[in-house]
């Protein structure tokens, strides 16, 4: 709700409306949003790395990277491909 109050303008990619940046009222950025920067097997997405390259320093690219990359491997075996087990069994 704060970005949301705080927003002024948007940035939208023109080749992807679901990567868009968050202005406030001095252009100061507020928020990014984009898809997955990770596929299922790890890699970065180019098209959303790049967009995330515009706005961010390269550093804070890679954690967000590394961050994401941690938070699929408790959800996805990067080895072996198998898409959450848990959940596949529960189901």
């Amino acid at each position: 709700m704060a970005m949301a109050v705080e927003t002024k303008t948007m940035e939208v990619n023109d080749a992807d409306i679901n990567m868009v940046a968050f202005f406030d009222a001095e252009e100061n950025l507020v928020g990014i949003q984009t898809p997955e920067p990770v596929d299922d097997t790890g890699a970065p997405i180019e098209k959303v790395i790049n967009f995330l390259q515009v706005f961010l320093e390269n550093e804070d690219v890679t954690e967000i990277i590394d961050h994401v990359r941690e938070i699929k491997s408790n959800f996805l075996d990067f080895d072996n491909q198998e898409f959450m087990e848990i959940i596949k069994e529960i189901a």
